[in-house]
């Protein structure tokens, strides 16, 4: 069985948000599923469908041989013999048990030595870099440890900053009983310092701005945390996000893509990579 959660982030029917925020399963089957008790909100087993009020965790424990019959599109926009670039849609995971981004890609190539390089969580699409073998693995991972590869976001977010440009350094903390992630301004236990570089690109006339973010070493929920603690929390971001904002910006899935991956290897053998330029548009973002 594979275990999904997800954070209501407006007040509905059970139903309507396991179908709306998993998009491998219909309403159909989750009503399948609420009959046979695999459902559960605030860690109850519920049976009917049940109102849910905002921030409240609904797991959903779904067969994994339900989720691999699933058409989960992906497109790869770039490969050679050392490792591939995926564009990953929203709603799958990287990696993790039962159907997942990886698996997919190693079963469309026929080969199960490709191994994922970056992670983006569940609801954030964007590219996910991959390598070839285990030797490019881990000589694409020294570099990527080193700081040779920026990874570029984009986002909608809730405010409109001041500033133009900002470089944020704080420190973040994990909760594992709550699975998320605290933001300080200076150093506590058991954190970790964290640094992103955020750029205006426009300002809508509805209250909300479009950002570029530029980081090297991500950390889990870095963005979207960060985001939130400088008070601009992304549009449609249930977790770190304000459910009043996301209900008047009616976004019900988090406006955050990974849109570029920037190489500057030092490694001979990877520096033809260098001048790849290799971006992607949201599917989120109006012309």
């Amino acid at each position: 069985m594979k275990k999904i959660e997800i954070i209501a982030s407006e007040k509905d029917k059970v139903l309507n948000l396991v179908s709306k925020n998993i998009s491998e399963i219909s309403f159909a089957y989750a009503n399948k599923l609420l009959r046979q008790k695999d459902i559960r909100v605030d860690n109850k087993k519920v049976g009917d469908n049940v109102m849910v009020q905002p921030d409240s965790i609904i797991t959903v424990f779904v067969p994994d041989d339900v989720m691999a019959k699933q058409e989960i599109a992906f497109d790869i926009v770039y490969s050679d013999d050392k490792l591939l670039i995926v564009f990953k849609p929203k709603g799958i995971e990287v990696t993790g048990e039962g159907i997942n981004l990886s698996n997919l890609v190693c079963k469309k190539l026929e080969n199960k030595n490709i191994f994922a390089l970056n992670r983006l969580d569940r609801n954030t699409e964007g590219l996910v870099l991959f390598a070839v073998g285990k030797d490019n693995y881990n000589n694409i991972k020294k570099s990527m440890n080193k700081g040779e590869i920026t990874k570029v976001y984009m986002a909608e977010v809730v405010g409109v900053p001041k500033w133009d440009e900002l470089t944020a350094v704080n420190y973040l903390q994990k909760d594992e009983e709550k699975s998320e992630v605290k933001i300080f301004d200076k150093p506590v236990k058991n954190s970790v310092k964290i640094e992103s570089h955020f750029m205006v690109v426009s300002r809508t006339s509805g209250g909300t701005s479009i950002l570029a973010i530029e980081i090297k070493n991500g950390k889990t929920h870095q963005i979207r945390a960060q985001l939130a603690h400088l008070g601009f929390a992304i549009v449609g971001d249930g977790k770190y996000g304000k459910n009043a904002d996301n209900k008047k910006f009616k976004s019900k899935t988090q406006k955050l893509t990974a849109i570029r991956l920037k190489f500057a290897f030092k490694d001979a053998s990877l520096r033809y990579l260098n001048d790849k330029d290799i971006e992607v548009k949201p599917t989120w973002l109006k012309v």
